[in-house]
């Protein structure tokens, strides 16, 4: 059945090899943030009266839980961990997968690149399913130096797994959104900036959920992720609500595509930002 998949191998090898220093500079940076991280909470944290006053302390500032959300298992060294790794690890991944879909579907559009990747026997979702791919292997790439760093360090392996489980997830989501973003607007700057909002938003929402202790931190994916309780009760089912959000959201990005021209888009510019666009890609005489 066709589903308009062809290419997608073929671009995909492509993909990786225009990111060969791109795609490791990520991985590799965000990683090492990570386990740096993680190594560093256990020797600062490296006695019980320590661990105890980080949670009675750090574990319920309204300023950590907006930053951080309401982390489980705050007075083990795990979820200590955990908290302390959140930001660079969850935002990180986010804006990896962001400006990796981007810079693949409406980068290339707006480049003049996919139109001659076009004349060859390339599907129609052929690109967005690659450039998908590819920032979900990153995420796992991201996921699994987290579990490995959380695992070396002597942490519990539920927690380690149920962490790194749901930063893959969060970053799939995202990877989502902003395939979304990209069939709605028509320029590559546009599809980061709009993406970029829906994760400062749900960010948002997730902190000011932690600070006020209720519910509204189960509406950003940010809470999805987090209630998976890693080194707390872990619990696996709020897993399905971010997988769930992914594929909502990767119909309507297919929908979507196919409701516009390829280059086109489905929120059109204003006519001063399209006249700018069209004086900046015109050839006109070389003063020089």
């Amino acid at each position: 059945m066709n589903l308009g998949l062809t290419g997608t191998g073929e671009l995909a090898r492509l993909v990786l090899r225009r990111d060969r220093v791109r795609l490791p500079a990520w991985v590799l940076g965000l990683g090492g943030l990570v386990a740096w991280s993680a190594v560093g909470v256990q020797s600062v944290y490296d006695t019980p009266a320590k661990v105890a006053g980080y949670a009675a302390t750090v574990g319920t500032s309204p300023v950590s839980r907006l930053m951080s959300g309401r982390q489980a298992g705050i007075d083990t060294i795990g979820g200590i961990t955990a908290n302390e790794i959140s930001q660079v690890a969850q935002l990180g991944v986010c804006l990896m997968v962001i400006f990796l879909v981007v810079r693949h579907t409406r980068g290339d559009e707006e480049s003049g690149r996919s139109e001659l990747v076009r004349s060859g026997v390339v599907g129609r979702h052929a690109a967005t399913l690659t450039a998908l791919l590819h920032a979900v292997v990153a995420a796992l790439a991201v996921g699994g130096i987290t579990a490995v760093s959380m695992l070396g360090v002597g942490l519990g392996t539920a927690g380690s797994l149920a962490y790194a489980l749901g930063l893959v997830l969060l970053g799939g989501c995202f990877a989502a959104v902003a395939l979304v973003a990209a069939q709605l607007t028509s320029s590559a700057r546009t599809a980061l900036a709009l993406a970029g909002a829906a994760v400062g938003v749900a960010y948002l929402v997730r902190g000011l959920g932690a600070i006020r202790d209720d519910a509204l931190v189960w509406l950003s994916p940010f809470g999805w992720a987090q209630e998976m309780q890693a080194f707390g009760t872990e619990r696996w089912w709020p897993a399905g609500l971010l997988a769930v959000a992914t594929a909502a959201l990767l119909v309507g990005a297919a929908w979507l595509e196919t409701r516009r021209d390829h280059g086109g888009a489905l929120l059109h510019p204003r006519p001063d930002e399209h006249h700018r666009a069209g004086t900046h890609g015109h050839d006109g005489p070389d003063h020089r």
